[in-house]
């Protein structure tokens, strides 16, 4: 079996990784290694940031995204102390973040979403995907995606899967009010790969993801990437003994997703009240398990 993934990058064109790899050949070869053959298609969003580092699927003014998530918090720090190159900051909890209204869960100033909406679609419907990967930013649009797919698009096949990390589900595009949030939740299998040490998303933002899918299984970490000052900012790599815990609990969680008859695979879900330190049914859980990482499915994304 050969898994076909649509991978979309975070801002500036990115997946963050380890200095000197490359995070989907890391994955790749990872899964190889582990007998389950994948394909990786990384498309590049036509639109270059403001700043000049690069591309961005949602470009624009970033500040409404930064307030929401905390990297604009980070950056002060960043500033202050001179340290992105060369220490880890304290990530940021929910307590560090300022108060939010309903009009900061949209993204003012943002630019490129329905062309970039338009461009992944084109992507989705001629490369006879499997399911999505999503970095960072990545992960917003990989879920807006799925959203789109289910509300306009059902003519086309379904993501199997969605592999989403150092992921958030606010602020969105005005444009995708009527959709998103998605109600009724996401039915498709997630795996959300959430960095305790991730500096640029705070955590709790991470899990407000997992509350849009109804089928959500969480893998934590405490991997480092480049710059240090990003912190878990990162999909994790092979070498590292939590990467290789991550790449079987991946292998697992692919396999579940790609059966011929999902009815028959373990429930990757548990029911919305369950206590998030509960783990979920399934293979992947036991995998996860075993190397002491915990998975949960998210609750409701909280309001402020």
């Amino acid at each position: 079996m050969t898994v076909r993934i649509l991978a979309i990058h975070g801002y500036g064109g990115t997946f963050g990784c380890a200095l000197g790899c490359d995070a989907l050949t890391g994955l790749k070869d990872g899964l190889g290694s582990r007998g389950l053959e994948v394909e990786f298609s990384a498309p590049r969003s036509p639109h270059a940031t403001d700043d000049g580092t690069g591309v961005a699927w949602l470009a624009g003014d970033q500040r409404a995204a930064g307030k929401v998530v905390g990297f604009t918090l980070m950056d002060e720090v960043f500033t202050r102390e001179g340290c992105v190159n060369t220490k880890t900051p304290q990530p940021l909890t929910a307590a560090d973040l300022p108060a939010l209204s309903e009009e900061d869960n949209i993204w003012e100033g943002l630019r490129g979403f329905e062309s970039s909406l338009d461009l992944l679609v084109r992507e989705w419907e001629g490369g006879a995907f499997d399911g999505l990967l999503g970095f960072s930013q990545g992960t917003l649009m990989a879920s807006l995606l799925c959203a789109h797919l289910r509300e306009a698009r059902s003519d086309l096949r379904q993501p199997k899967f969605i592999i989403l990390c150092a992921g958030f589900m606010r602020p969105w595009p005005a444009a995708a009010g009527a959709w998103w949030p998605p109600c009724p939740l996401l039915d498709v299998p997630s795996l959300h790969v959430v960095g305790e040490r991730d500096t640029i998303v705070a955590n709790c933002r991470s899990e407000e993801l997992c509350g849009v899918y109804a089928k959500s299984v969480e893998f934590r970490h405490r991997l480092v990437g480049h710059p240090p000052g990003f912190g878990g900012h990162v999909v994790p790599w092979p070498g590292d003994p939590e990467g290789e815990a991550f790449l079987d609990a991946l292998k697992a969680f692919l396999t579940e997703s790609c059966k011929e008859a999902p009815a028959a695979s373990a429930p990757l879900s548990r029911p919305l009240g369950v206590a998030a330190s509960e783990p979920t049914a399934g293979l992947v859980d036991a995998v996860c398990r075993d190397h002491s990482f915990r998975t949960a499915a998210g609750a409701r994304p909280s309001s402020h």
